[in-house]
């Protein structure tokens, strides 16, 4: 499946495919995922298994945790992947939970930033209304982004996991901030 999700000047966001299979093993395998996220990096065993989840799981499924590939444009290399979980939050909303990872060749250009405001705006149209998303106190880079996407610390998260904080906000409809 090659739906587009969103597009950037220079990102795709898009279902994963067969041949990004070495790609996404690289994202999630590398030693620095692990730096403020405890599932990461995946053994290869799990990271395959994933990586057919993610082949097989269609967009956007309820529930269930998505991933899409975060692809250089025109035709480039995936650079990152975004995982999200649309859920109906206890006010009713439609929300989505996110999380995002950007290999570390490609850190430092921006490209998690660029990738997380395009996503922001297709959950938007998708009628989206509430943005979650767990984080480590210390990952800075993460929540500097998101910040820029208009999410706010909530206090410490519902996980159980000491020093993870909960951010989120409310979007309004497309066209709206």
């Amino acid at each position: 499946m090659s739906t587009v999700v969103a597009e950037t000047a220079r990102l795709i966001l898009r279902p994963f495919q067969p041949a990004d299979r070495e790609a996404y093993l690289a994202i999630v395998g590398h030693p620095a995922m692990g730096r403020f996220d405890e599932e990461f990096p995946r053994p290869p065993e799990v990271a395959k298994a994933d990586f057919r989840h993610a082949l097989e799981l269609a967009p956007f499924t309820r529930d269930e945790w998505n991933e899409l590939a975060i692809a250089l444009r025109p035709a480039g290399p995936v650079a990152g992947l975004i995982s999200y979980r649309p859920h109906r939050a206890a006010s009713g909303e439609l929300a989505v939970t996110l999380g995002f990872h950007v290999h570390p060749d490609h850190q430092g250009q921006g490209l998690a930033s660029e990738a997380m405001l395009g996503f922001k705006e297709a959950l938007r149209a998708r009628g989206v209304r509430r943005l979650c998303a767990v984080v480590d106190r210390a990952n800075v880079p993460s929540i500097r982004i998101l910040t820029r996407l208009g999410l706010a610390c909530a206090g410490p998260s519902d996980t159980g996991v000491p020093d993870e904080l909960a951010y989120e906000c409310l979007l309004g409809p497309p066209g709206h901030p």
